[in-house]
């Protein structure tokens, strides 16, 4: 029974934590989310931020180590998609010629049991005629 409280008043206090952010969350001055306008939005951000340092503003010159652990990590997920679509390519590459070999093939086996079936055929025919002959 007391872990059940212990939890119910943990739980009380992560809603109350989670409502607080929200609340603090929502007081933040909204983002803009297309590039032209953060680009525009830029120097007005960077002035009331805590980036700017003694008149140059960090995101202006895209330095620090923020930046750098943010480049690194895209550089790196770029390599890993780029390998992907490579190796990705490379399979569909691949496929698409053992496609067109197993194409040609049943092609030809096609054309084969074509020319079995026209001449079964035929012989069918002339059987019919021969038997209706006979009687």
């Amino acid at each position: 029974m007391l872990k059940l409280k212990r939890a119910e008043v943990s739980v009380r206090e992560l809603t109350q934590e989670r409502d607080e952010l929200r609340e603090a969350g929502a007081q933040l001055p909204r983002l803009p989310t297309r590039p032209h306008t953060a680009s525009a939005a830029l120097p007005a951000l960077c002035a009331g931020s805590c980036l700017t340092r003694a008149g140059s503003c960090a995101v202006d010159s895209q330095t620090g180590p923020w930046f750098e652990d943010v480049k690194r990590g895209v550089e790196g997920r770029v390599r890993d998609a780029m390998r992907l679509a490579e190796s990705l390519q490379a399979r569909l590459d691949a496929t698409q010629a053992q496609h067109a070999v197993t194409l040609n093939a049943l092609n030809l086996e096609k054309s084969d049991l074509s020319g079995h079936l026209a001449t079964t055929l035929a012989t069918c025919h002339d059987l019919e005629a021969a038997l209706k002959q006979a009687r």
